[in-house]
C-alpha cells in the first residue's frame, strides 16, 4: 500500500513547480515583450544590413498586401535574445555532441567544415553520374554563348570553380563514401571531347597550389584569398591569350598574410560564428591597388554586389564582362587590377545588352560545380539578337 509523501516533500514539490512555471512564463514572455517594445523606437537598417528591414508603410492595395510578410521577415530576425538562444543551441550541440545544428553544413576532420545544401551533398557522394541529357543541354548553352559572342567579334571563356570537397577530399568525415565522379569533372570531360568551347577548370591549379598552402577557407564554402589569387592568375593567362601583351600576374607579386579570425560563412549561417576559429590566410600585392569602383556610387570593391563596374587608369588594360556566382566575388578586388574597365554581374544567364553596352575583349562566364545541377541558364527559347535565354 502506497504512503503518502511527507507534508515537507509536498511542499517542496510543489514550490519547484511555481518555479518553474514561472520560468517558463518569462522565457516565453519576457522575448515577445522585449520584442513588442522595439515597435515604439525609430527603425533604421544600419546595425546589420542581413537582418530584414523595418517594413515602409503601405501606400497601395499591392504593397499593403505583402506588408504582412514583410513584418513577419522583420519579426523573425528581430525577435530578442534570438541570437543568444541560437548561439546556446549551437554551442550545446557543436561542443556537447560534436554535431552542427543544421543538415545544411557537414563537419569534417580537423576543424573542416563542408556545405551540403543547394545540392552539394550530392555532388560530394556523386552517387548518380550526370545525365547525358543535362551534359548535352550545358554543350548548347556554352555554344550558343560563344557563336552569339562571335557575331558580335568577343572571346568566350567558360570558367568552373570546384567545390571545396573537390580539392580537400581528405578531410571529408569517414561515414561520407565518394560513389562516383562529380560533375564538374564529367562536364570538363564531355566537353573536350565533343565540344570547342573554351573550358577553364580550375581544380587541377588549385590541387597544384594546395601543396604549398591552404587555398579554401575551412569553415567556409568558398575558397580563401590565396585560392582567389590562383584563380585570378589562371583567368589572367586565358585573357593574355586573347590580348597578347596584357601582363600576367604572378604568385611572386604577393605577400603572405595571416591572422586568426572568427569561422566563416558556414558557422555564420548558422548564427554561431562566434564559437569557431579559424586561421585566415591572405595575401597582399607589392604594389599598390589603383582600380576603383565606379558601380554602385561609394561601393566597396570587397562588398558583394549585383552589378560592381571597376576602372583603372591605365587604359591599355582589356575591358572585361564578367558573369558569375559568390566563387567570383573575392577574385574581383584581384581582376580590377588587371582591366581597364571591368562589369561584374552576379547571375548566371548572359545580358546580351550589357556585351553590347560594354565591347569587351573578352567575355568570362563562371559557374560553380554544385550549380551543374538541371536546367542550365538559358535553354529555352531564342532570345531576339542575343543568345538563347531561360
Amino acid at each position: 500500500m502506497a504512503t503518502a509523501a511527507p507534508d515537507h516533500l509536498r511542499a517542496a514539490a510543489h514550490a519547484t513547480n511555481r518555479v518553474l512555471s514561472v520560468l517558463f512564463a518569462c522565457a516565453i514572455v519576457l522575448p515577445l515583450a522585449v520584442t513588442i517594445g522595439w515597435l515604439a523606437l525609430p527603425h533604421t537598417d544600419a546595425g546589420n544590413p542581413d537582418l530584414a528591414p523595418w517594413p515602409a508603410a503601405p501606400r497601395s492595395v499591392s504593397s499593403l498586401g505583402k506588408w504582412p510578410t514583410r513584418f513577419r521577415r522583420w519579426f523573425k530576425d528581430h525577435y530578442a535574445f534570438r541570437r543568444g538562444l541560437i548561439q546556446t543551441h549551437g554551442a550545446v550541440l557543436l561542443r556537447g555532441f560534436g554535431v552542427p545544428p543544421s543538415p545544411t553544413v557537414l563537419i569534417g576532420r580537423d576543424g573542416w567544415w563542408y556545405y551540403t545544401d543547394d545540392g552539394a551533398m550530392d555532388d560530394i557522394v556523386s552517387a548518380v553520374p550526370m545525365p547525358r541529357s543535362e551534359m548535352d543541354a550545358w554543350r548548347l548553352v556554352l555554344e550558343d554563348n560563344r557563336n552569339w559572342l562571335a557575331e558580335q567579334q568577343v572571346p568566350y571563356l567558360f570558367v568552373l570553380a570546384p567545390d571545396k570537397h573537390l580539392v580537400y577530399p581528405e578531410y571529408l568525415p569517414p561515414t561520407v563514401r565518394v560513389l562516383g565522379r562529380p560533375r564538374v569533372e564529367e562536364l570538363t570531360r564531355f566537353l573536350e571531347e565533343r565540344s570547342t568551347v573554351h573550358v577553364l577548370d580550375l581544380r587541377p591549379p588549385l590541387l597544384d597550389a594546395k601543396r604549398s598552402e591552404r587555398v579554401f577557407h575551412r569553415t567556409d564554402t568558398h575558397w580563401n584569398n590565396r585560392g582567389s589569387l590562383v584563380a585570378y592568375v589562371e583567368v589572367m593567362r586565358r585573357v593574355a591569350r586573347v590580348r597578347p601583351g596584357t601582363p600576367v600576374p604572378g604568385r611572386h607579386d604577393f605577400d603572405n598574410v595571416s591572422f586568426v579570425g572568427q569561422g566563416h560563412d558556414l558557422p555564420r549561417m548558422l548564427g554561431i560564428e562566434r564559437l569557431v576559429a579559424e586561421e585566415i590566410l591572405e595575401v597582399s600585392p607589392r604594389t599598390p591597388r589603383r582600380a576603383r569602383v565606379i558601380e554602385p556610387a561609394g561601393g566597396r570593391i570587397d562588398v558583394p554586389q549585383a552589378r560592381v563596374v571597376t576602372e583603372h587608369p591605365d587604359r591599355s588594360l582589356p575591358r572585361l564582362v564578367v558573369f558569375h556566382d559568390s566563387f567570383m566575388v573575392p577574385v574581383i578586388p584581384f581582376l580590377a587590377e588587371s582591366c581597364s574597365r571591368c562589369v561584374f554581374l552576379r547571375q548566371r544567364a548572359l545580358d546580351p545588352e550589357i556585351v553590347r553596352a560594354e565591347r569587351p575583349d573578352l567575355v568570362i562566364h563562371q559557374i560553380v560545380g554544385r550549380k551543374l545541377q538541371g536546367t542550365p541558364p538559358g535553354v529555352a527559347t531564342p532570345a531576339p539578337g542575343g543568345p538563347r535565354q531561360r
